[in-house]
């Protein structure tokens, strides 16, 4: 859902001045389901944003239950990044809505546009670890997003962030819960979820469909956000959708060699490519990717992870020099010659093993699930 500003003529008419005791100020955005509009209690001077489903979708069983679900979904996650809904209800012609948090910032995937280039590695660590911990906490619900992408998530400023920011995971319109209605649980609404999402970002296992996703496919679409907040451009590219679908279940990621900040350190590119794994079971869980982005902001802090063995449940995987898998592109200084048996094989050599493979550290540290 995009949060961008919209002229308040653009509003659609049909709308009532009123919703409760909110006063309609604008249309903020958008998005797939339905639009996002500023309101005004005056009594208490507070603002809020209203998601108002379509009309036209209104009158799916199906949709409805998906628009109330995101209601749901965010406040059983209870988490400061889970954008905080005060309220559901009604339209006279019986059109659903909620009401929101109030958010002032800028989405990242607005601030790769208005950048015009690639993150530093230092902010991807950081803003990456807060995206990574509040999926976890959804994923501990047992809550899959299904449509994560830059959109979705809103940086927020917060002075009592590190940063002065905080993420915002926008838009669980299309979340899956555990606990499904008969509606969800229909042949019909199996269909539909090979329909939902956004190819740029969608896992290998969306893109085939035919069965429900669990939180590894999130894992999936948070590391090809990563990519590209790195490299400046998604991994995969092209003109259909179809196109983008193949790459995702067929093709690797392309090297970022070249592509990256020259100093980005190679545990933070591991945990990129491990996420990016087309067999899910060789991914890291989110919790498990919140831990070691948390162990690579260690590293600039001095702390080393303070809070790693607490977000990982305390067993989680060294990855820095494990099993001397290559990433794509990427090579290791020349060592010294007593060290050359220790040397990893350099990427496009016959020794090196590709990502994904049986002995990689996913394999090798029960990262699997």
């Amino acid at each position: 859902m995009k949060y961008d500003r919209v002229k308040l003529s653009q509003v659609d008419p049909m709308l009532p001045e009123r919703i409760g005791p909110y006063r309609i100020t604008r249309l903020l955005g958008k998005g797939g389901m339905g639009a996002v509009y500023e309101g005004m209690n005056d009594t208490i001077e507070r603002r809020v944003a209203i998601k108002v489903l379509h009309p036209e979708l209104a009158k799916r069983a199906d949709l409805a239950t998906r628009f109330i679900n995101e209601a749901r979904a965010v406040n059983r996650i209870d988490h400061p990044s889970m954008v905080q809904v005060s309220d559901y209800g009604q339209l006279p012609d019986g059109t659903a809505y909620i009401v929101m948090e109030f958010l002032k910032g800028e989405t990242v995937g607005q601030r790769l546009k208005r950048l015009g280039t690639r993150f530093s590695w230092t902010d991807l660590a950081r803003m990456g670890r807060q995206m990574a911990a509040a999926l976890a906490a959804a994923h501990d619900k047992e809550i899959v997003h299904r449509d994560l992408k830059p959109d979705n998530l809103m940086l927020v400023p917060n002075a009592e962030v590190a940063g002065g920011e905080q993420i915002k995971v926008l838009d669980f319109g299309i979340a899956k819960l555990t606990e499904l209605s008969g509606a969800e649980n229909s042949e019909q609404a199996t269909r539909a979820d090979a329909l939902l999402g956004t190819p740029r970002y969608m896992s290998p296992e969306q893109c085939r469909g035919g069965g429900l996703l669990d939180a590894k496919s999130d894992v999936y679409s948070l590391g090809v956000i990563f990519y590209e907040l790195l490299a400046g451009e998604p991994p995969f590219k092209g003109t259909s959708h179809g196109e983008l679908i193949v790459q995702h279940v067929v093709n690797p990621p392309p090297p970022l060699a070249g592509r990256i900040d020259p100093g980005t350190p190679e545990p933070l590119l591991q945990v990129v490519f491990r996420m990016l794994a087309k067999d899910k079971e060789h991914r890291p869980t989110m919790r498990q990717v919140a831990a070691e982005l948390d162990r690579v902001s260690g590293m600039l802090s001095g702390t080393f992870g303070a809070l790693s063995s607490q977000l990982s449940g305390g067993n989680f995987p060294s990855l820095p020099g494990a099993a001397g898998i290559p990433i794509p592109g990427w090579s290791q200084p020349a060592r010294r010659s007593g060290d050359a048996a220790d040397a990893r094989p350099a990427v496009g050599s016959r020794h090196a093993k590709p990502v994904g493979c049986a002995t990689s550290v996913a394999g090798q540290h029960g990262w699997a699930r």
